[in-house]
């Protein structure tokens, strides 16, 4: 089971990704579950994706929650979609640790979940920005890196940070001035490929 908290809990990112992996993704959408975790919350990551936005990812929160969705995966599509996830490790985490709900049911199980490589983005370790629309996360970005031109129409900044050069260096700067942080989410992390 991988629990997701960004894109992935769409079953048709999931199906897309699979596709361009040559898996077939007949039949994914009923192995796609709602889930609440609990323990956890979900802010953006500290570096810019390959796509020019600040993706999501999740933290540890003692009294946080989160729904979303899991999906029940192959071995194959688990390694096809390791392979979309290069800025993430995927931990192992156990129920005990974040307790795991469908439909207010506890789940007793381990699982997976995509933890960013590059930390938390917020203002100290106990304040990770919320996470939310690019427009909210670009424009507190541009206070604290004094870029105005990160305030700009989301899609145009993120147009901009599509560039590798730009990516690059504002993920630079989220770690030089003290805006990353660990997401403090412990289990067992499976080796990178």
């Amino acid at each position: 089971m991988v629990v997701a908290v960004g894109s992935n809990a769409s079953p048709a990112v999931l199906s897309r990704k699979f596709a361009r992996a040559g898996l077939d993704p007949t039949g994914l959408s009923r192995r796609i579950l709602p889930v609440r975790i609990e323990g956890m919350t979900v802010s953006h990551s500290a570096h810019v994706a390959r796509g020019g936005y600040i993706p999501a990812t999740p933290y540890r929160s003692a009294g946080g929650g989160v729904d979303t969705s899991a999906a029940w995966l192959t071995a194959s599509e688990l390694a096809a979609l390791d392979q979309t996830e290069p800025n993430y490790q995927r931990m192992t985490v156990n129920s005990h640790s974040f307790p795991l709900y469908v439909a207010s049911e506890p789940l007793t199980l381990s699982f997976h979940i995509y933890v960013s490589r590059h930390g938390v983005l917020g203002s100290s370790p106990d304040t990770p920005i919320p996470f939310g629309p690019q427009r909210s996360v670009l424009a507190w970005l541009s206070d604290r890196l004094g870029a105005p031109w990160l305030a700009g129409p989301a899609a145009d900044v993120c147009d901009v940070l599509g560039n590798p050069t730009r990516a690059a260096s504002i993920t630079d700067q989220m770690r030089t001035r003290g805006l990353r942080f660990p997401a403090g989410v412990s289990g067992h992390g499976v080796p990178s490929r």
